[in-house]
């Protein structure tokens, strides 16, 4: 899953992950992520942009019992920091 705000962030990221042969599910906004993985609990990983409220959504994986182990991947421009807030990595902008 793709949670994004920057559509253009997203359509980059779509196209480089699609490229590589995964299959995107593309999602906006942090509320509509969560929801989609209380129903949907076959996703490989999130990779998350950190400026919506992507903490808040860090914390809301991390916090259910059917997704704390879902890997999740923050794109940001703090680095490390998306480490000790719970991600499993991070790509920098």
């Amino acid at each position: 899953m793709l949670v994004d705000d920057d559509e253009d962030a997203r359509l980059l990221l779509r196209s480089l992950l699609e490229r590589d042969g995964y299959e995107i599910d593309e999602v906006d906004d942090g509320r509509k992520a969560t929801d989609r993985l209380k129903v949907d609990q076959e996703y490989q990983f999130v990779l998350l942009g950190l400026a919506m409220p992507g903490l808040q959504v860090l914390n809301q994986i991390r916090g259910s019992v059917d997704t704390a182990v879902l890997p999740v991947i923050i794109r940001t421009s703090i680095g490390s920091d998306a480490l000790e807030a719970g991600a499993d990595d991070y790509v920098e902008n």
